[in-house]
């Protein structure tokens, strides 16, 4: 039964089987405003039209000869006779100029409108099923009940249907009513950024650290897992898990379709890597920490045997190029707990780590800066030979209250730089620095040692009121140095002109900030980050001064950029990785990077070829990994996964412009886009071999439009740039029909052929006046 009021339409009916509504059921009128239906086995959905017309007319139409007679009860009163029976009802004026007509004898209900009605304020909110979608031009509802269908109203005016749920404040734009809803985007259909992705685990945990890549681009990840069953390579140093708690070290192939080696590492009982660095010769150096007494050594070693008896120990490996040896294994430790939590490799091989330590006999020597343990836990910073056998120097750092070494880098110079948080008042600072005071619960910290390690050249806090730790830091050929981590206090030290000020309001903000060589001022300080939690995992800078960053995100607004790889927040944290330009003012990359569980990111590596690595943890089944890829499928908890991504800048030899539609030129109908495509810096031919176009962004904002035919012979193209230029023309029929009128963004990507790539997308303006009346919003508020 159809009951239709002022305010509401409501539709009655009783369980059962599948139903599907239309006017050629029973239909009653009421003038007044209705009222809640009372509860009842039965499905009552309410359809209301938010922002419509609180006046509006219920006009019946189209007499029938019929009339009806109601003797309910006894009093005569409230008995009627003779009423007459309508073909149909219409709602008049709705909207301005927009009418609703239900029956007349078409058994449907539809909107109808005047010459320049209002019907983009069109709306309907349907109230009252457990379920609802879209589906077949139909509304499918389902009750405790049964199961409903609803055909969307016909129109006088051509719409796409718009889905918002909940309280409908913000609209989701789907698919036209009728076709099927857009499928999650999977990172083979990006015309840029991701190269591959990879799983990487067993049956049980594991948890990656650090990332490393070798100038052929091999991948070096290193973590632990906690799976007897994670995948190991013939030949490796050690192919089987040997306690609860192992470290792992695996290299893949440059396209990550394969392990090169995969290794555990570690004895009877507990280890935990933390960090990883690599060699020209393609030698994996890890550090981290381990319980067990038994943790595969080197003869000749510094220190063959552990020094805890009830906690661990620092140890640092070095691996061959193919995973099959260990070159070196050393201990590093007093006899309380230590761990080693970062390593950096000097141009000849010396390793530098840093991590923190308990123990107050940890072994220093002599002349280094600090001998002596101030405090509960101090950071330590040590440098060994690069054959693993001798301390070049060992130096405690810290105060009274403690503290913890997070990272280290080391420049050309052998001038070590560490980063991580302090608890003390008193840890040591250099005069000029640019902030001398403890600021607040805990504080980050930035040192800088001298090649010997035996004063600091600076040291200086950074912080605010509150809790502020360093995570990770790059120096680049200037001195400078580059720290990110994350903050808590508002009055964290910031920089005018920055693209981040101010806090956004958040539990913490991630950070960025650069040091001058001289480390008594901040070139620029970043909050990075949205309304919710952002961690600032590990920074790198290429050559031109540009800082990338990963981290963890679980902010919707968390910033991005519009052709990144993935715009929009997933679900949980997410991974986040961004390029920060050289001056700290512009984001040049932004992006998201996971499925709909939880995904950190932890770590990221630069290939010389500005290819960016990156791993992670990650409980989502439908983390973007790529076909062909090592393994697409995730197991049973956490894995660690792999991404390689292309995130160069825009090839400034590549001339690729759209010219026709003109820039803001007025488009309707079937519209042919074109254009041409050349890589000037190509040995041969055109160098670009496919054209892809996307509207209102690129991948991962905009939607795929398709791709170009390329190969057109241009003779004004060839005239221009050389005859082997000539085959560059390209061409795309566009169908606007289905665009809704207004603004919108053609975005084209070239394809290079000397290196795979493509080029960062190039935006052109234009205006579709369609013919059609845009978008049906409909409200879904399940119950």
């Amino acid at each position: 039964t159809t009951w239709l009021a002022e305010d509401a339409i409501w539709l009655v009916a009783g369980g059962g089987e599948r139903e599907s509504w239309s006017t050629g059921d029973k239909e009653s009128f009421s003038p007044s405003p209705s009222r809640p239906l009372p509860p009842s086995p039965q499905i009552a959905l309410k359809l209301t039209f938010p922002g419509s017309n609180p006046d509006v007319r219920i006009e019946p139409f189209d007499p029938l000869t019929t009339t009806v007679s109601y003797f309910m009860g006894n009093d005569p009163e409230k008995w009627h006779s003779d009423v007459p029976v309508w073909g149909g009802v219409r709602y008049a004026d709705l909207y301005p100029g927009v009418d609703l007509v239900i029956g007349g004898g078409k058994g449907d209900w539809r909107f109808e409108a005047t010459p320049g009605a209002a019907t983009g304020q069109v709306r309907l909110l349907v109230e009252g099923a457990a379920y609802s979608r879209i589906e077949s031009h139909e509304l499918r509802l389902s009750a405790d009940s049964g199961q409903w269908s609803i055909a969307l109203p016909a129109a006088a005016f051509s719409y796409r249907v718009s889905v918002a749920r909940g309280d409908g404040q913000s609209l989701l734009l789907t698919a036209p009513a009728g076709q099927p809803l857009p499928r999650a985007a999977e990172p083979e259909d990006d015309p840029s950024d991701v190269l591959y992705g990879t799983f990487l685990g067993g049956e049980s945990l594991e948890w990656p650290s650090a990332i490393a890549a070798d100038d052929t681009e091999h991948a070096y990840v290193t973590g632990t897992t906690h799976s007897y069953d994670f995948p190991s390579t013939p030949g490796a140093f050690d192919p089987s898990n040997n306690g609860d708690d192992e470290v792992f070290v695996a290299k893949f192939t440059p396209n990550g379709d394969a392990m090169v080696y995969a290794t555990f590492l570690g004895g009877w009982d507990y280890e935990w890597s933390s960090d990883i660095s690599v060699d020209e010769s393609g030698r994996a150096t890890v550090v981290g920490r381990t319980v067990s007494f038994d943790f595969p050594t080197t003869p000749g070693a510094f220190d063959t045997s552990h020094n805890s008896p009830s906690s661990f120990d620092t140890f640092i490996a070095r691996l061959s190029s193919d995973g099959s040896t260990l070159e070196y294994s050393t201990f590093l430790g007093g006899s309380a707990a230590d761990e080693g939590v970062a390593v950096a490799l000097d141009d000849t091989g010396n390793v530098y780590v840093t991590g923190y330590t308990w123990s107050g006999d940890f072994p220093t020597t002599p002349g280094a800066f600090s001998t002596v343990h101030a405090g509960i836990v101090d950071v330590f910073v040590a440098k060994l030979n690069q054959s693993g056998t001798a301390l070049e120097y060992s130096t405690y750092l810290g105060g009274s209250e403690g503290g913890h070494g997070a990272d280290i880098a080391v420049d050309s110079l052998g001038n070590s730089y560490v980063t991580g948080y302090t608890l003390s008042s008193d840890f040591p600072t250099t005069a000029d620095a640019f902030d001398r005071s403890f600021n607040g619960r805990a504080d980050a910290f930035v040192s800088k040692l001298n090649p010997t390690g035996s004063d600091l050249v600076y040291s200086t806090y950074l912080g605010g009121d509150q809790s502020d730790s360093g995570a990770a830091i790059a120096v680049d050929d200037d001195f400078a140095a580059y720290v990110t981590g994350d903050s808590e206090s508002r009055d964290f030290p910031t920089t005018p002109g920055s693209i981040g000020e101010v806090h956004n309001g958040g539990t913490t903000d991630a950070f960025v900030v650069k040091l001058d060589p001289t480390g008594s001022n901040l070139d620029y300080g970043v909050f990075l980050g949205g309304n919710r939690v952002d961690v600032g995992d590990d920074i790198l800078l290429n050559t031109a001064g540009d800082a990338y960053v990963v981290g963890t995100t679980n902010s919707l607004d968390f910033p991005t950029t519009p052709w990144a790889f993935d715009t929009s927040y997933n679900d949980g944290f997410d991974a986040f990785v961004v390029i920060l330009n050289a001056s700290g003012e512009a984001l040049e990359y932004a992006s998201f990077l996971g499925g709909n569980a939880e995904d950190t990111g932890r770590t990221l590596a630069i290939s010389e070829s500005g290819r960016v690595f990156i791993a992670g943890e990650t409980r989502s089944h439908n983390f973007p990994v790529t076909p062909g890829a090592y393994d697409t499928s995730h197991d049973i908890w956490v894995d660690v996964y792999v991404v390689k991504m292309d995130l160069s800048p825009y090839v400034s030899m590549v001339v690729a412009p759209i010219e026709r539609p003109a820039a803001s030129a007025v488009v309707s109908g079937i519209v042919t886009v074109s254009g041409f495509a050349v890589d000037l810096a190509s040995p041969g031919g055109t160098g670009i071999d496919k054209v892809s176009i996307y509207l209102d962004g690129p991948y991962g904002a905009g939607a795929l439009v398709g791709n170009a035919a390329y190969g057109i012979t241009r003779p004004d193209v060839a005239a221009q740039y050389g005859v082997r230029f000539a085959p560059s023309g390209w061409t795309f029929s566009w169908n606007t029909f289905a665009v809704p009128a207004g603004d919108h963004q053609l975005v084209i990507y070239a394809h290079r052929t000397t290196d795979g790539s493509w080029t960062t997308p190039r935006f052109q303006p234009v205006i579709v006046a369609s013919a059609h009346g845009g978008w049906l919003p409909l409200l879904l508020r399940n119950r």
